[in-house]
């Protein structure tokens, strides 16, 4: 049985979709299979990727979906590259 689709979660699809974060990265943020969550963008007419161009957290970052950091945030944290992304 699948568990409903709250209004939040629903605004978060579509934001996410907007932001053309991949289908993958979206369920991990849901806690949702992958499958489902295709089913409600194809419901919704949204247009999801395998892969997405931008990886934007829909939650408040990386470390929270995955658990580890991203390999920017690692080198933010170092001082290497500053937050702009310059050198």
């Amino acid at each position: 049985m699948t568990r409903p689709w709250t209004e939040a979660e629903t605004r978060r699809l579509r934001a996410a979709a907007r932001k053309r974060v991949g289908a993958q990265d979206i369920a991990k943020a849901l806690g949702r299979h992958v499958g489902p969550v295709k089913r409600k963008a194809r419901e919704l007419g949204l247009i999801l990727f395998k892969k997405g161009y931008h990886k934007v957290a829909i939650t408040t970052s990386a470390t929270q979906i995955r658990g580890r950091k991203t390999p920017r945030e690692t080198l933010q944290n170092r001082a290497i590259v500053a937050p702009d992304g310059t050198h």
